[in-house]
């Protein structure tokens, strides 16, 4: 399994009555959609800041072979955004991808 700064983690996979199933932690936040329908567009410096951030995971994944398959603002998080101003806070290191492209 993968583990990075920028990746939440995958804590189980299987199979149950038939049905593929993942488990990921908790992550209290609000992905990078939830972000833009309610606070509109990011200032460039918080746009920069989240593309860092998402590519290192990315390219974490990428050298171990791992292909996301729906890189998308819905599967991008922060647990770390300001609910007073809806503006990310600066170094806490806070946005990630989870690592199937699935919703939480």
């Amino acid at each position: 399994m993968l583990q990075h700064p920028h990746i939440v983690p995958l804590l189980s996979a299987g199979e149950a009555e038939g049905l593929p199933y993942y488990m990921m932690p908790y992550v209290a936040g609000e992905s990078l959609r939830g972000r833009l329908a309610r606070g509109g567009e990011l200032t460039v410096s918080e746009a920069v800041r989240v593309l860092v951030e998402v590519t290192r995971g990315v390219s974490h994944a990428h050298r171990h072979s791992v292909v996301h398959r729906d890189l998308s603002p819905r599967t991008c998080c922060s647990p770390k955004m300001d609910g007073a101003g809806g503006r990310l806070r600066r170094g806490e290191g806070a946005v990630g991808v989870d690592q199937f492209g699935g919703r939480y």
